[in-house]
């Protein structure tokens, strides 16, 4: 038996290692002519780490931006550069968008209470008074008057003369008739058209008046147009006054 109070001795052992294991021999470093791609032209650099994260495809995508805006920006200012020659190369022409008067005509207006007649004046003549009433003036003294008589408009040979002396007291120049006016009446149903035309003198020159007396009986409203016109004027003037006249007289019609 043994004995209770007897203590025994138990050596401890300690706990076995693994045996290590044999490493793998250690590859030689390439030199760096001998890495793929890089030609020995000088140091490689290393490649990032993997995994970039999402702030660096925020970067990459901001960077890819910017200079796509740089090339944009720089081939405009190339186009740019390319529309303009260079200095002492500028050739004169039209400016694009902008165009040349299409005629020598200012347009005018004679007002009336159904509408206004408008009229294009040469350049040659200038524009007095234009609204209630029409005034014009040429440089070889012609001048040119329109207005509209007081209604109710009566026709009749007599009211043409009134209508003409009315009329021969708004020229900036005198005429003085020489002699009886002759008086012609044209027919244009709805409308009665009186002319009187005058020879005398245009302060102290000798000149003509011709006065249109043109009437509505229907609507009892008319028209007056006088021209004054030195013998000494050029053909080119009378023919711009006739043309106003006609302007106006068909303007009165359509109203």
């Amino acid at each position: 038996m043994s004995d209770p109070d007897r203590q025994e001795s138990f050596e401890v052992y300690p706990y076995a290692e693994p045996e290590p294991q044999p490493l793998p021999p250690t590859a030689a470093p390439l030199p760096a002519s001998g890495l793929p791609g890089t030609r020995g032209y000088g140091p490689v650099v290393s490649s990032p780490p993997r995994g970039v994260g999402r702030r660096g495809v925020i970067l990459g995508v901001i960077g890819t931006g910017l200079a796509g805006m740089l090339g944009v920006s720089a081939l405009s200012s190339q186009a740019e550069s390319e529309q303009f020659p260079p200095d002492g190369e500028w050739t004169e022409g039209p400016v694009p968008g902008e165009e040349g008067p299409v005629d020598d005509l200012v347009p005018v207006l004679l007002q009336t209470v159904e509408g206004d007649i408008g009229v294009g004046v040469p350049v040659s003549w200038e524009v007095l008074r234009e609204g209630d009433l029409l005034h014009l003036r040429h440089g070889a003294g012609a001048e040119l008057l329109a207005r509209l008589p007081d209604p109710p408009a009566r026709s009749g040979e007599p009211q043409l003369r009134l209508e003409a002396e009315y009329t021969r007291a708004r020229f900036e120049s005198e005429f003085v008739p020489d002699g009886d006016p002759a008086v012609e009446r044209v027919n244009e149903p709805p409308y009665e058209l009186n002319i009187l035309r005058s020879k005398g003198e245009i302060s102290g020159m000798p000149g003509s008046e011709e006065v249109s007396y043109l009437v509505d009986p229907d609507r009892e409203r008319g028209l007056v147009v006088a021209v004054l016109m030195p013998d000494e004027a050029e053909p080119e003037a009378a023919a711009d006054a006739q043309a106003i006249v006609d302007e106006v007289l068909e303007g009165f019609r359509v109203l």
